[in-house]
């Protein structure tokens, strides 16, 4: 006499398609180790290119030849972005200019901060809030903090 326990076939353990461990397959898993899904698959991870979250461009006004700096960086709270311009003081130094900018955070007010311009590298750093636009990176650009690395 023959008895079929299922063994095998289904339940926590057995085999057939566990919800549990190691789904290899396509579509969605409900527990750990998900290869599949719907970019993935394999066991290889996303697929997908990086969602891209600061950029900064350098544009400069037909009009008058007035250069500017639009940067934008996705925050927790939002985006945060940068209009900046020269400012009629010019040059702080043999290197920089000085430029006002204002800053656009998610639910304040927008504000004004000054900002330095590095002719040689064109790069603008807001000192106050710790960061830098370099809109020469490829790509779109770079809008975030910047520090000073400890010497070792």
């Amino acid at each position: 006499m023959a008895y079929n326990n299922n063994y095998g076939n289904r339940g926590f353990y057995g085999g057939g398609r566990s919800n549990w461990n190691n789904n290899q397959g396509g579509g969605r898993s409900n527990w750990n180790n998900n290869g599949g899904g719907r970019y993935g698959g394999g066991g290889y991870g996303n697929q997908q290119p990086a969602r891209k979250r600061t950029g900064a461009k350098f544009h400069s006004n037909a009009k008058n030849d007035k250069p500017c700096i639009t940067a934008w960086r996705a925050t927790k709270a939002g985006i945060m972005s940068l209009v900046a311009c020269p400012t009629k003081k010019g040059m702080v130094s043999e290197q920089s200019e000085q430029w006002v900018g204002t800053v656009t955070v998610p639910n304040q007010k927008p504000f004004t901060v000054t900002c330095f311009f590095n002719i040689n590298t064109k790069k603008l750093t807001i000192p106050d809030l710790s960061l830098v636009a370099n809109p020469n990176i490829s790509g779109g650009g770079f809008f975030g903090s910047f520090f000073k690395r400890k010497q070792r």
